[in-house]
């Protein structure tokens, strides 16, 4: 008797002993099982999110050229770069290749907004004061109308050109020719520019430009596509039926229902 009950018990020590064993072996297993499910499903999205990368870059390609035949422009006449997109308009307007004899003197106007031909921006100045730069390279002669009498000096610096009607100069040398242009907003978040030399008396069109900006960061000129907001209102309020029970007053909160426009 004194020695069935050790072996008894050391039995009962191996049979726990394999049961632990077989049940860590079976949680590892469990574990690997998960962490390979994991990894595949990982994998998984991993090629879901390169396929859909994928589609839409397609899809945007497809739009892009749909955009360009629609429209019958050329893949040089659209730019991300906004001075590729003065150059463009310069070597349009200022065609080496023509047989057209260069203006002896031109002056610049602001680009305007072309729904709004009294309006501009700091986009349409921006790009009227590059042009100061094309055509001077290009050898033309460039009046600036905007100088003073005089030169003014402040604490803030020295200063000479001005839109200030009553200091400008009352006499400007003769022009012959004007530079003028226009922008708006056009498809694809972009800015389609047009750019004419006119005759200053006759108003002839002596050359002209087009070109289309699509700057990479849209919201840099206020041309991103606008989306639609649908507001909520709150039509009634409906308050929950007393019960016999003690409510908590963090159960009083009264039930909004919200219906869309």
């Amino acid at each position: 008797m004194k020695f069935i009950l050790p072996l008894l018990i050391s039995v009962f020590i191996t049979g726990c002993t394999l049961t632990n064993i077989n049940q860590s072996e079976k949680s590892s297993q469990e574990e690997s099982a998960s962490a390979l499910a994991f990894k595949k499903e990982k994998a998984a999205i991993a090629l879901a999110k390169k396929k859909e990368k994928a589609a839409i870059a397609i899809a945007k390609k497809k739009e892009y050229n749909e955009f360009l035949t629609r429209y019958n422009l050329k893949k040089e006449h659209v730019y991300s770069n906004l001075n590729d997109t003065i150059i463009s308009i310069a070597e349009q307007l200022f065609d080496s290749k023509s047989n057209k004899k260069n203006p002896s003197r031109v002056i610049l106007t602001s680009f305007v907004d072309l729904n709004d031909l009294e309006n501009t921006s700091t986009f349409g100045r921006l790009v009227s004061e590059s042009m100061f730069n094309e055509l001077h390279i290009r050898k033309f002669l460039v009046t600036d109308f905007r100088g003073k009498e005089n030169v003014s000096v402040n604490k803030d610096g020295e200063f000479h050109i001005t839109r200030d009607v009553e200091k400008l100069k009352d006499i400007v040398d003769a022009v012959e020719y004007i530079l003028v242009g226009t922008y708006v907003k056009f498809e694809n978040k972009s800015l389609l520019i047009n750019a004419r030399i006119l005759d200053s008396i006759s108003g002839n069109v002596f050359s002209s430009a087009r070109v289309v900006y699509q700057p990479k960061d849209c919201s840099l000129f206020d041309i991103c596509e606008k989306k639609n907001i649908v507001k909520s209102k709150i039509s009634r309020t409906l308050k929950p039926q007393r019960t016999p029970r003690k409510i908590k007053p963090e159960n009083k909160t009264p039930i909004m229902i919200i219906e869309d426009n």
